[in-house]
């Protein structure tokens, strides 16, 4: 009660004339029912009354007030957000230490003007919108999406309504999208997408066995039974290999390989020096590709 009368006195000093008058029990009929209203659940009168519960005495002395303010100033650690730069710059002054970041925060603040504290961004036919920090971004996203009207619209029509409002923050546009797409109504109730996952892409049917290539190989060391030429035959797809030796190019039995045997198309094929050596007659291979 000390504190309460200390203060009684120095607020005494500011009035011209102060009366102290006391009221007794019977008519002081508000603080009666104060006193009851702890154990009664009903109140006689039509007046509302708002309780407010104090966790701390409403009268501190000096030296406490300061401590308290000092504790606050001191446990304050604010998070540097996009907008710490351009109120410090426009506020007081500060620039980086960099030149080419002085140089660009200069140029970017020319966008933004401090009013009463509020960081604003001009526009050219707009009025200025407010700058928010992320926090306050994410709310006024969720606030205007989700909020009241609940309207869940789309990521470019969420960022224009947020224009509107007249807030602002750069990463404005990147934040609606996202947000749209973490949205569970909005993914149960959207519009189907058939656009593949990925890109398409061709697929080769396999055929096995197709189309073969076939040459000539020689001359080759003589080997048994006098063979200085190959014939080989490969498939296109699997790479399978068919060879078979021969004697001469000529012979007869160029025709009997394993291809010819299962009538498979073969493309022929010879290198630039095997026309000179090669002795099959032109009728030869019209008659080995009729057979095939």
């Amino acid at each position: 009660m000390t504190k309460y009368l200390a203060k009684l006195r120095e607020e005494i000093e500011k009035f011209e004339e102060f009366k102290l008058e006391h009221i007794p029990r019977e008519q002081n009929m508000m603080a009666d029912q104060l006193a009851k209203l702890a154990s009664s659940n009903q109140f006689s009168g039509g007046r509302k009354i708002t309780l407010l519960s104090a966790a701390k005495p409403a009268v501190n002395s000096e030296e406490e007030e300061k401590r308290e303010v000092e504790e606050v100033f001191i446990g304050e650690n604010p998070t540097p957000t996009w907008t710490t730069p351009i109120v410090q710059f426009l506020a007081k002054g500060t620039l980086p230490e960099d030149c080419k970041e002085a140089r660009k925060l200069k140029l970017r603040s020319a966008q933004f003007v401090l009013i009463d504290g509020d960081l604003y961004k001009r526009g050219f036919s707009s009025p200025m919108l407010k700058c928010v920090n992320p926090d306050k971004a994410k709310y006024v996203l969720r606030e205007i999406h989700e909020g009241s009207c609940d309207n869940h619209s789309g990521g470019r029509s969420l960022a224009n309504k947020v224009l509107r409002q007249g807030y602002y923050w750069p990463t404005l546009l990147k934040d609606a999208l996202s947000l749209v797409r973490k949205c569970s109504p909005c993914q149960r109730h959207g519009n189907y997408q058939h656009n593949p996952a990925t890109f398409m892409k061709t697929v080769e049917s396999p055929c096995p066995f197709d189309m073969w290539g076939m040459d000539i190989v020689g001359k080759l060391p003589r080997a048994t039974g006098q063979r200085e030429y190959l014939i080989v035959a490969v498939d296109y797809f699997t790479k399978w290999v068919e060879a078979e030796p021969l004697t001469k190019i000529g012979e007869k039995r160029s025709d009997e390989i394993h291809l010819a045997k299962h009538h498979l198309p073969i493309r022929y094929s010879q290198g630039p020096n095997c026309r000179q050596r090669n002795s099959v007659p032109r009728r030869e291979v019209k008659k080995l590709a009729r057979g095939i």
